[in-house]
């Protein structure tokens, strides 16, 4: 958690000026096993945030789906898990980008040239990911929402719940005076996540693997 933290900083630092940011283009999130709540998060951000159009999609079903409609300039946010399924996913990345898409990766020791904007998380059990993956895409539509201009509590409501990935029945709330709340986040992550008993532990490392 506290490694996690430590990051924000930089990663925003590596999402300032980024060419990977665009208003004006398609974006898709892929993900898999619990990454896919982090991608539709990611979609729920970009429309809710950023208030722009975006696809979340599960990696497998992409691959062998809707492929075809990837174009020079089509954006895709991609979560790549420690161990399952990665090489076949950095070779999604590698096919996306040599289409002329451009490529923004999430996940732990991804080389630095593998997409367009890699984000780098702290080691942690695969099954453990989902927790801190979210953040970079946090950080990510709160840049894309300055860029478009949007104001922090616009909508149709002042007060906004975000949902963000929830652990034993709790979920996150942001507070209305902040866009995102990564600090708060990591936070109530930590110690939600001490609640979490030895039998629901082993029944999300059953789910990852199905």
């Amino acid at each position: 958690v506290a490694e996690t933290e430590s990051r924000i900083a930089h990663w925003r630092t590596q999402i300032a000026d980024n060419a990977w940011f665009a208003c004006d283009k398609a974006t898709y999130f892929l993900g898999r096993g619990g990454a896919l709540g982090s991608c539709y998060e990611a979609r729920l951000l970009w429309e809710e945030g950023a208030k722009l159009p975006a696809t979340a999609l599960g990696t497998g079903s992409f691959r062998h789906g809707p492929q075809e409609m990837v174009t020079p300039d089509v954006r895709f946010g991609l979560w790549i898990d420690a161990h399952r399924m990665r090489e076949q996913d950095l070779s999604v990345a590698r096919d996306l980008r040599r289409l002329g898409a451009s490529v923004m990766l999430i996940g732990q020791e991804i080389p630095d040239l593998a997409g367009d904007l890699v984000f780098q998380i702290p080691s942690i059990a695969s099954d453990w990911q989902f927790l801190i993956d979210i953040i970079p895409a946090q950080l990510a539509a709160e840049h894309l929402a300055r860029l478009q201009g949007v104001e922090r509590g616009s909508g149709n409501a002042n007060r906004k719940r975000l949902s963000l990935p929830t652990l034993h029945g709790a979920q996150v709330i942001a507070r209305p005076d902040k866009t995102l709340l990564q600090e708060d986040y990591i936070a109530q992550t930590h110690s939600l996540s001490s609640h979490i008993s030895g039998d629901e532990r082993r029944r999300r490392g059953h789910i990852s693997r199905c």
